[in-house]
This record gives structure tokens, C-alpha cells and sequence, in this order.
């Protein structure tokens, strides 16, 4: 009985590791870059005015997720998980983008993973010591 147990527990987390593995690796699709600068240059590159795309900010408080959608590089749109609209809500890959600039000239990001279009898909910055950090985690981004 108890192997049989403890073989079960070995399945269990091999497939909780393959799913976790496999959602980290789906969303998003591709290789990641951790270089900010080459990140930075491929989002100037192909900078689009107008996407969707889906953010959690975690600061003092956990906002999100919210979907935004982005026209004309100005937020038109941004919806909570229950579908209510978050009319104050101004946050866009280029002010994400400058605020990780803001934050590198301080000398404080953490970590930092893109896509290979330079769209932040996990942020972490701001000093540990002292939980003054902002952490942002972008999924779903599309044109």
C-alpha cells in the first residue's frame, strides 16, 4: 500500500511539473529574451499603435487581471475579469516599457523576460529590502 502511494504521489507531481511546465511555456509562445536593451530594440522596431493584451500588476496591492485594449496608442478599453470596465486604468506596453526604463536607471530590475517582439511578459522591479516593488505580467498580447 505504501508503495502504491507513494508511486501515485510520483505521477502526481510529474504531471503537475509537465503542466506547469507547459502552461509557462505556452503562454507565451517562443524563446524569451532577459536583455533589456535587445527587448527594448525590437519593441521600437515593430511598435503598433493599436493591440489587446492582458496585465497583472502587483505593487501594494494585486491589480488584475484586466484585458486592455490599446487604440491609437491610447487605452480605450479596460475590462476586470468579471467584464466591469476600469475607466482609470492607463497602463500600456509603451508606459510599461517606460517605467522599466525609469526603474534601470535606478539600477533596479530584478528580472525581466520579453518576447522576441520586446512585449514584457514578466517584470520584476524596485528594491526587495524594502517591498517597494512592482512585479507586471502581460499575456494574450496581440494586434
Amino acid at each position: 500500500m505504501v508503495k502504491v502511494a507513494g508511486r501515485l504521489l510520483c505521477v502526481v507531481m510529474a504531471i503537475s511539473f509537465v503542466v506547469g511546465c507547459s502552461s509557462r511555456t505556452s503562454e507565451p509562445s517562443g524563446p524569451l529574451l532577459t536583455d533589456v536593451d535587445a527587448a527594448r530594440t525590437a519593441w521600437l522596431a515593430n511598435r503598433p499603435t493599436s493591440y489587446d493584451f492582458t496585465v497583472t500588476i502587483g505593487a501594494s496591492i494585486l491589480i488584475g487581471p484586466l484585458h486592455v485594449t490599446v487604440v491609437g496608442g491610447r487605452v480605450v478599453s479596460a475590462l476586470d475579469s468579471h467584464g466591469r470596465s476600469v475607466p482609470t486604468f492607463t497602463t500600456t506596453i509603451d508606459s510599461i516599457w517606460s517605467t522599466i526604463l525609469d526603474f534601470r536607471a535606478r539600477g533596479q530590475v530584478n528580472s525581466a523576460e520579453f518576447n522576441a517582439r520586446g512585449v514584457p511578459i514578466e517584470i520584476d522591479l524596485g528594491r526587495p529590502e524594502v517591498d517597494a516593488g512592482i512585479h507586471f505580467s502581460v499575456r494574450s498580447f496581440s494586434e
